[in-house]
């Protein structure tokens, strides 16, 4: 899971600098240098977009420009996340904080967290089955463009007449209605099934994320014991007055929540962890 995001306000009169930044395990925990500052400032002169390999993590960066606003927006990723999950999710922030920006100037930090929950700390894929429709069109076309006939041909009947992106979005919402009953087996099959449809579309980064979940759905049973487990630990560390620790066992049961799409606990565990960590924070600074 990502650790966090930041902002770069791009200058053309004062130069580059970092404007807002959220850590989840605190403001302390990831280190943002003039080095990495100019880095950044290099790369998106001439690219939208970029992934950068650090020594312990990844960063996924985006630039935005418009007459009022110059900046990039980058999401903190540990090397074992796949930074092209988060892409749809570091767009969607783009658009937010651009439009949110100009009033909240000085709230950027906040802006930053709020977001992260929203668009950001989950990896996100295409499932929308006229989105899918709508990337195989783009597909086929550059196909085309690279006097790839045939196997343009071959892509859009399989979106048109086999109405495969159709047959893989039902399918995978029937996985996700089965985890939902209990029954953890037959989701499993059901996700095997939408991946072998991503599969035939060339949605490679679909297909391993659908059978991620058909593998992860058979440990699910596993997955709710260790989420009462970490919850237990999260209120014994609270009663004890470990704020810190229970913040980051109540972010791990947020994520095993996500697991079992269960989104009012992820929800929950994710707000309790939030306001720990910022109540941590004041007990550090005054004590």
């Amino acid at each position: 899971m990502p650790l966090g995001c930041f902002i770069v306000v791009l200058d053309p009169a004062k130069g580059p600098k970092y404007a807002g930044r959220f850590f989840e395990a605190g403001k302390d925990s990831y280190k943002l240098t003039d080095d990495l500052l100019l880095r950044l400032q290099m790369v998106h002169t001439s690219k939208l977009q970029s992934t950068i390999t650090l020594e312990d993590s990844v960063l996924l960066t985006r630039s935005y420009e418009d007459r009022q606003h110059h900046f990039i927006l980058a999401v903190i990723l540990t090397p074992l996340d796949k930074p092209e999950t988060f892409l749809n999710g570091l767009k969607d922030s783009i658009q937010v904080i651009a439009t949110k920006m100009g009033s909240n100037i000085d709230q950027l930090d906040k802006l930053l967290e709020d977001n992260y929950f929203v668009s950001l700390r989950t990896p996100q894929v295409t499932l929308d089955s006229k989105k899918l429709e709508e990337n195989i069109k783009v597909k086929a076309k550059q196909l085309l463009q690279s006097g790839k006939t045939k196997e343009a041909e071959d892509l859009l009947e399989k979106a048109t007449k086999l109405k495969i992106p159709k047959k893989l979005y039902e399918t995978a919402t029937k996985a996700e209605n089965e985890i939902k009953k209990g029954d953890y087996e037959k989701a499993a099959r059901f996700y095997q099934e939408a991946a072998d449809y991503a599969s035939d579309l060339g949605e490679d980064t679909l297909s391993e994320f659908l059978r991620d979940k058909s593998k992860n759905s058979q440990k699910l049973p596993q997955f709710i014991e260790q989420r009462n487990q970490v919850v237990a630990d999260a209120r014994k560390a609270l009663r004890e007055d470990k704020f810190e620790l229970a913040a980051q066992l109540f972010r791990r049961a947020a994520d095993l929540s996500n697991e079992l799409l269960d989104a009012q606990k992820v929800e929950e565990f994710s707000l309790k962890a939030k306001a720990l960590q910022e109540y941590a924070s004041v007990e550090k600074k005054f004590r």
